[in-house]
C-alpha cells in the first residue's frame, strides 16, 4: 500500500511540476510580448517626434549634447529590450530526442500505434520519471527565458525614464 501511495503522490508532483514550469514559460512569452509592444510603441513615438534624426546626425559630433546622448541612451534601451524579447521566445529546447514527451522523441515512433504502445509498456513511475525529466528541460528553459525577460524589462524601464527626460526637455 505504502508503494501505491508513494507511487500516486510521485505522479502527482511530475503533473503539478510539469505544469507549473509550462505555465511560467507561457508568463516570459506574454511578458516579452508586452516588452516588445511597449518598446516598439517608445520607439514609433521617438521616430514621430524626429529623435531619431536627431541622434543619427548628432552621434558624431564631439563633444555630444546631453540632449543627444539622452536619445541616445533612450534608443539603444529600446532596442536591447526588443532584441531581448525576441531571444525571449526563440525556441530553445536543446535535449536530446528521446523519451515520451519532447515532441521530437515522439515525432521519431514510425508510427502514432507505436508510439502509444511504447507508452502504455510504461508503469507509473516510468511515467512519472519522463514528465520529471523533460519537467528539467522546461525548468532550463525558464532560466534562459526569464533571463532575457529581465533584461528586456531593465531596457525598457531605462529606455522610459530617458524618453520621459527628452520629452520634459526637448520636446
Amino acid at each position: 500500500m505504502e508503494h501505491d501511495d508513494a507511487t500516486k503522490a510521485l505522479v502527482a508532483f511530475a503533473a503539478d511540476l510539469h505544469s507549473y514550469l509550462r505555465q511560467n514559460i507561457t508568463w516570459a512569452d506574454t511578458k516579452a510580448a508586452f516588452i516588445f509592444a511597449a518598446a516598439s510603441a517608445a520607439l514609433a513615438f521617438l521616430q514621430s517626434k524626429r529623435v531619431t534624426r536627431d541622434v543619427v546626425t548628432g552621434f558624431w559630433e564631439f563633444p555630444q549634447t546631453l540632449r543627444t546622448a539622452t536619445g541616445e541612451i533612450c534608443l539603444g534601451a529600446f532596442v536591447i529590450a526588443v532584441g531581448a524579447t525576441l531571444l525571449a521566445v526563440w525556441p530553445r529546447l536543446r535535449g536530446d530526442a528521446t523519451g515520451l514527451i519532447y515532441w521530437k522523441a515522439v515525432a521519431k515512433f514510425a508510427t502514432a500505434i507505436s508510439f502509444a504502445q511504447a507508452v502504455r509498456t510504461k508503469n507509473d513511475n516510468e511515467l512519472a520519471t519522463e514528465r520529471l525529466t523533460h519537467g528539467w528541460e522546461l525548468a532550463s528553459i525558464c532560466v534562459r527565458k526569464f533571463f532575457w525577460v529581465d533584461l528586456a524589462t531593465r531596457a525598457l524601464v531605462i529606455g522610459y525614464i530617458g524618453t520621459i527626460y527628452y520629452a520634459v526637455c526637448w520636446l
